[in-house]
C-alpha cells in the first residue's frame, strides 16, 4: 500500500493509459484531502467510461464486500466534478458505518472487530452509479 494510502488500478496500457492514470489520481487526491486516512482505491476505464471508487474489502463490513461506487468519466468533466466524487466517498463511508470525514486511527481495529472477512479480495466493483 503506497505511503499516502491511495491504491491507483489503471490497467491500461495503450493510447488511454496516461489521462486514465490522471484521472485516477486527481480523483484519488480529492478523496484523500476530503476523508484522508482511508485506504481509497480508484480505477478507470476510459473505453467504458467509468471510474470505480472503493476500500479494500479488510475495510468493509461483510455485507458491503463486493460494494463500490461507479461514476461516469463525463459526469467528472465538468465544473462540480469533484462534488460528485465527494458525495461517492461520503455516501459509501456512511452507509459503511464510517465517519464522513479523516479516519479514525482505530478504524481498521474496530471493523476488524465488527467481523469483517479479511479472506477475500474485490477485484470487481459493484454498487450504485452516482
Amino acid at each position: 500500500m503506497p505511503e499516502n494510502g491511495l491504491l491507483i488500478g489503471v490497467d491500461a496500457d495503450g493510447e488511454h493509459a496516461m489521462a486514465e492514470q490522471d484521472l485516477c489520481i486527481a480523483v484519488g487526491e480529492t478523496l484523500q484531502k476530503a476523508y484522508p486516512g482511508y485506504p481509497w482505491q480508484v480505477g478507470c476505464n476510459k473505453e467504458s467510461g467509468t471510474v470505480v471508487v472503493d476500500l479494500p474489502v479488510t475495510w468493509k463490513p461483510v455485507e458491503f464486500q463486493r460494494y463500490g461506487v461507479l461514476l461516469h468519466m463525463g459526469s467528472l468533466m465538468w465544473a462540480g466534478g469533484f462534488k460528485k466524487v465527494l458525495h461517492a466517498g461520503g455516501e459509501m463511508l456512511e452507509r459503511m458505518g464510517l465517519p464522513r470525514e479523516a479516519a479514525p486511527r482505530d478504524a481498521k481495529a474496530k471493523a476488524l472487530e465488527n467481523g469483517l472477512d479479511i479472506g477475500n479480495a474485490v477485484t470487481v466493483s459493484k454498487g450504485s452509479t452516482i
